[in-house]
């Protein structure tokens, strides 16, 4: 009689990460430098890295999605040029096991406000973010947000898998929005009702504000498309990185003195 036995094995296969930097030039700050290669990693995790440069960002970022999911890994983390993340921020990430879970940082340029979002309720067919400006009051470290940029920012493999497919390889696009008119808004008025990057606005002589065009950013654009696709976006409160200008000068979550509180929302 011959007896089989079956043994399972009890060693675990680390889940991979891919760090993309965006850099068009290739030349990240040395505090941004040191500051990846000091990242915790997490047991049973490995990270390889990989700097685009040359490539404009909405190309690098759907690249990087590419890479990620060709080279099996089961995780894209993206890292800007010049965001200095603490050595606990990748693992407090993916402590926190969400599909889409990122960074809170401040503005370079003045107002310096925090680089999250809330919603407020759609009105007259607009849609109307409103940037934090200080940290918000939760109740939970991870907390859901409408939006936010992809400074330093976690992906799980099913949200570049699914966005690749429904959004023909291309996610990450600059968009153009429609043409909208404002009467009789203030400029503060319309800074409250978008970001100052997105409108061109122009002044009528009849004293109506007319937005022409409003190229919404790769990644606001990207969070919007995975929304879509019943993803959900959070922030992690002590996931806190520092934001270096061309002066070596940075700005940290804890600055609130040049905060602007007229300019509320989106």
């Amino acid at each position: 009689m011959v007896v089989l036995k079956f043994y399972q094995t009890t060693k675990k296969i680390n889940k991979k990460i891919l760090l993309v930097i965006p850099c068009y030039t290739g030349e990240i700050h040395d505090e941004v430098r040191k500051a990846i290669d000091n990242l915790i990693i997490p047991d049973w995790y490995e990270l390889e890295e990989k700097v685009l440069i040359r490539t404009m960002v909405h190309v690098a970022r759907n690249y990087a999605i590419k890479l990620a999911l060709d080279w099996w890994f089961d995780y894209l983390l993206f890292c800007d040029d010049d965001n200095a993340p603490e050595k606990d921020a990748l693992k407090l990430l993916l402590e926190a096991d969400k599909d889409i879970i990122g960074w809170i940082i401040r503005w370079r340029s003045v107002p310096h406000k925090l680089c999250i979002f809330d919603r407020e309720p759609d009105k007259d067919g607009f849609r109307k973010y409103v940037q934090f400006q200080r940290m918000p009051i939760v109740p939970d470290d991870v907390f859901e947000i409408a939006n936010t940029w992809t400074g330093f920012i976690l992906y799980k493999r099913a949200v570049l898998e699914k966005m690749r497919e429904f959004y023909d390889k291309h996610p990450f696009e600059f968009k153009v929005a429609h043409y909208v008119q404002f009467i009789n808004w203030s400029r503060c008025e319309l800074e409250k009702a978008f970001p100052k990057f997105l409108p061109i606005f122009k002044y009528e002589k009849d004293g109506s504000i007319k937005i022409i065009h409003s190229p919404v950013s790769e990644d606001i654009l990207f969070h919007e498309r995975a929304k879509y696709q019943w993803f959900k976006i959070f922030a992690h409160k002590k996931v806190c990185l520092k934001h270096y200008d061309t002066n070596g000068d940075f700005y940290s979550v804890d600055d609130e003195e040049d905060v602007d509180d007229c300019n509320d929302g989106l």
